[in-house]
């Protein structure tokens, strides 16, 4: 008799813990449910509110483009270009202003005869307080013996806004980071110099600035 009592202690016993536990299961997930829900609420009325101040803030940066003789291209709905002595400015719109993204311009090799091709330079600003600063050469070359040389090669490093080869950021995740970016400076430098970068970024910060002028 005792034991069928006990058997039947455990068998209800089982059975309360096995529903407080599928209770419990159920009451969590309506609950992340509920909140899943809230948050996308949440997240698309973020969207909208975003929306509508990008659309001031691109809405403005063309007035204050035309006010300052600059013509704009848009790429996307949030990425537009102008393009001034010689380099093309792109800048992206989000909901706290216009924000510069990259500044492309060529730049030459002397004493180098080309047959096609340009060396083109692009910095861009990547958001942190670093700079990419890549090169692309898709020069053909004429040596002077008459030959035609391929030089095709692209590659950049990092730095922060002082463009120096001390401000390089080295990524210790890629291997040989520090000589390649450190290839690249120097290839770089061949072209122009830090104070010609430092220029180029700055005429894109200023550019910004007026695009972001308020009335």
């Amino acid at each position: 008799m005792d034991i069928k009592i006990t058997k039947t202690k455990t068998i209800i016993i089982f059975s309360v813990c096995a529903l407080l536990i599928t209770f419990l299961g159920l009451t969590l997930f309506y609950r992340h449910h509920e909140m899943a829900e809230k948050q996308k609420a949440l997240d698309e009325q973020k969207a909208i509110e975003n929306a509508a101040l990008e659309a001031q803030v691109k809405e403005k940066a063309i007035a204050n483009a035309s006010k300052n003789g600059y013509s704009t291209e848009f790429v996307d709905d949030k990425t537009f270009r102008i393009n001034k002595d010689e380099t093309t400015y792109q800048f992206r719109i989000d909901a706290s202003g216009v924000c510069p993204d990259r500044c492309i311009f060529f730049v030459e090799e002397e004493n180098v005869s080309v047959k096609k091709g340009n060396i083109e330079i692009t910095i861009t600003d990547l958001d942190d307080g670093n700079i990419s600063v890549s090169y692309d050469d898709t020069r053909v070359v004429i040596n002077d013996d008459g030959t035609e040389e391929l030089m095709y090669s692209c590659s950049y490093f990092i730095s922060n806004t002082d463009f120096d080869i001390d401000s390089l950021v080295i990524n210790p995740h890629i291997i040989d980071d520090k000589q390649k970016s450190i290839n690249t400076y120097n290839i770089i430098m061949k072209y122009l110099t830090v104070d010609e970068l430092k220029e180029q970024y700055n005429k894109a910060l200023a550019i910004c600035e007026q695009l972001n002028e308020k009335e």
